[in-house]
């Protein structure tokens, strides 16, 4: 009677080990790529949803709703890395004052992704919908000309429309 053992030899084990080794490799720069497209669509879905809530309770409630990045203090300071805040502006001066009515805020995004440095300052919605500041919001994922990113333009009538891969942060 011969016994057998069962299990993996050295050599088996080993290849094993270096295929594994070889798709990680290959496999690593797409994942990368991939968690950076995600990034940028994540971002500019939250920013289309946030303007549009914002532009429909100034609509519903006829009043002026602004969204700004704050950077930790009350009034807007243009620096949109940092997060924002949607706010009912009772005098429409675009600082979040005592009366005025916090609706919603956002956090920082990545610390390895941009967004374009001549976004506007805020984005302040009127009683009819509109919008007193029209302009972009660009998102890029890893780099300041990533191919991978994404923008969101807010027209004058308050409308928000997604833009093409390929804007730049510069």
């Amino acid at each position: 009677m011969v016994l057998r053992v069962k299990g993996l030899t050295l050599i088996e084990l080993l290849v094993t080990l270096a295929v594994a080794a070889i798709l990680i490799t290959v496999g690593a720069p797409a994942m990368t790529s991939i968690m950076e497209r995600f990034r940028a669509q994540d971002a500019v879905s939250q920013w289309q949803g946030d303007l549009v809530y914002a532009r429909q309770v100034a609509a519903a409630y006829q009043t002026s709703v602004t969204v700004c990045p704050m950077g930790g203090s009350t009034s807007c300071d243009g620096d949109w890395t940092g997060g924002y805040t949607a706010f009912i502006d009772e005098n429409s001066n675009g600082t979040l004052d005592a009366e005025d009515e916090s609706l919603h805020q956002r956090g920082a995004i990545n610390e390895k992704d941009h967004i374009n440095p001549a976004a506007p300052q805020q984005f302040r919605f009127t009683e009819d919908g509109f919008s007193e500041d029209s302009g972009a919001l660009i998102y890029c994922p890893g780099q300041t000309d990533s191919p991978l990113s994404l923008g969101l333009s807010v027209s004058s009538t308050g409308q928000t429309r997604q833009l093409e891969n390929g804007q730049s942060c510069e």
